[in-house]
């Protein structure tokens, strides 16, 4: 008994080299084409901190006047699709999609564009409709998402562990 508790503890105290989790960032732009209406949220999930030139693993639009392009994207260009990610800030980006089972064809939903430029931060959400639409905010900002809080710790579990094996230890022992 002694043995297993001990052997869970050296377990959770011995060092171990972590993986470094993907960071999510959030983007907000004025819809292009309705701005009194309010803004376009979405999220870029699944970057690498300290990587140059990656691609997020999903791009989402989360919200948007009138809910036009809402949902996940896919990229359009692999050379449109780079993302700089530096102690958990996003230096340059550019991301260029079209909204996930949609062909980018005439008549189609929607495509959607990000980038950081030398003169700021661009986007526009854009739709098909006898040709391209493109007209382009630049109010653009992206930030880091709220982190989800871990509900417990190690030094927790650990100690619940513990609590665990004395209280069984007592219930074998007996009054």
């Amino acid at each position: 008994m002694y043995a297993t508790v001990f052997a869970a503890l050296l377990v959770l105290a011995a060092p171990h080299q972590a993986r470094a989790a993907l960071l999510d960032f959030t983007f907000s732009f004025t819809n292009p084409f309705i701005p009194a209406i309010g803004p376009v949220t979405g999220i870029a999930r699944g970057l690498a901190d300290n990587t140059a030139n990656q691609k997020p693993l999903e791009v989402e639009v989360l919200s948007a006047p009138t809910g036009f392009g809402v949902g996940r994207y896919v990229e359009i260009s692999s050379p449109l699709n780079r993302w700089t990610v530096v102690a958990g800030v996003v230096i340059t980006f550019s991301y260029a999609g079209t909204r996930a089972g949609q062909p980018p064809v005439v008549g189609d939903c929607c495509s959607l564009r990000i980038a950081s430029t030398s003169i700021g931060n661009v986007a526009s959400l854009t739709f098909f409709e006898g040709g391209l639409v493109n007209q382009i905010s630049d109010d653009l900002v992206v930030a880091p998402a709220q982190a989800v809080p871990v509900p417990s710790s190690t030094l927790l579990f650990a100690t619940s562990l513990v609590l665990g094996g004395l209280m069984l230890r007592r219930g074998r022992a007996g009054p």
